[in-house]
């Protein structure tokens, strides 16, 4: 009786290490990569006050995607007057908006999801403030806003076409100093419904 539950014992015993061995040499998959980008240069275009806006054109449909422009908002009871400057979506081209309408900031190699993360949800015919300059009656001027003072940092967009969507991601600076923004590049995704890395 004891050999007949031995080579089973035996033979179990085997297996298991066999799996075991096994299961210790498998490599883990690696991390998916950035997916194919088209990659557009904006040329350094300008963006100041009473200078022409910026129509971007980013899956190249022949239809404006975002508008970047100046807005002039005046406030009598602060008196102070305010060069807002903002970028626009269409029916078809969303942002990812904040509860106080502000967009994410984003460093290179930062995903950009296809859905919402937390605390921003993608919308579209959005305008969103980028920065603004205030001018009062008492000099000087100051500046606010969440681009100000950076370089490599990203706008994270998302157009929808033939009801699919495509990420991707804008590159532009604010320049205090000359009281301008300048359009650096964009890149938008060649596929439909994957994440894509800021900068990549």
């Amino acid at each position: 009786m004891k050999f007949f539950y031995s080579i089973p014992l035996i033979g179990g015993l085997l297996l298991l290490l066999s799996c075991k061995k096994e299961t210790d040499n498998v490599v883990p998959a690696p991390e998916p990569s950035a997916p194919e980008m088209l990659y557009i240069s904006l040329h350094n275009q300008v963006v100041r006050y009473a200078g022409p806006s910026a129509f971007l054109d980013l899956n190249q449909d022949g239809r404006s995607d975002f508008l970047f422009d100046i807005w002039l908002v005046g406030d009598p009871i602060l008196q102070q007057d305010k060069y807002q400057f903002r970028v626009n979506g269409g029916i078809n081209s969303m942002l990812l908006v904040s509860m106080d309408e502000r967009t994410p900031v984003l460093k290179r190699n930062d995903r950009i999801p296809v859905g919402n993360p937390t605390g921003y949800e993608w919308n579209n015919v959005t305008s969103i403030m980028l920065a603004q300059k205030i001018i009062s009656m008492a000099p000087p001027a100051r500046w606010e806003g969440d681009w100000l003072g950076l370089t490599d940092r990203y706008l994270p967009f998302q157009i929808v076409s033939g009801g699919l969507r495509y990420n991707g991601y804008i590159s532009f600076t604010m320049n205090t100093s000359l009281d301008q923004l300048v359009l650096h590049r964009a890149a938008i995704s060649k596929y439909p419904e994957v994440d894509v890395l800021a900068g990549r």
